[in-house]
């Protein structure tokens, strides 16, 4: 999920890769699936990855969906820097101006059980 993205960088939306993929295979890999949300809130437990994602989204690059997208997306990269060794893969970062911050519906993350 690290794969051809920035190095380096105090960013974790440059250097990691969130995936959505179907509820059984989330299961089974413990939620990582939400591997950008996992670096930036590392306290939260894997079960309220999904949440948090769901709160913060706005905030965060498009995801790939489905394992095919995300390998597809990362041969693209691996492809890229098989030319130009020094690439790395800039993911598209929203930039919300402070007003659009202040008219946005915050939705609000349940205390864990």
């Amino acid at each position: 999920q690290h794969i051809g993205l920035q190095d380096n960088v105090p960013d974790f939306r440059l250097c990691c890769r969130t995936i959505l993929i179907n509820p059984v295979a989330q299961f089974l890999y413990w939620h990582m699936n939400y591997h950008t949300e996992h670096h930036m809130y590392a306290a939260v437990p894997c079960y309220k990855l999904g949440q948090l994602h769901r709160a913060i989204k706005h905030d965060l690059p498009p995801c790939p969906r489905g394992i095919v997208a995300t390998w597809r997306q990362i041969s693209a990269i691996v492809d890229r820097q098989d030319k130009e060794p020094d690439y790395q893969f800039a993911a598209p970062c929203p930039n919300p101006r402070p007003k659009d911050i202040d008219q946005r519906r915050q939705p609000k993350l349940q205390p864990a059980v």
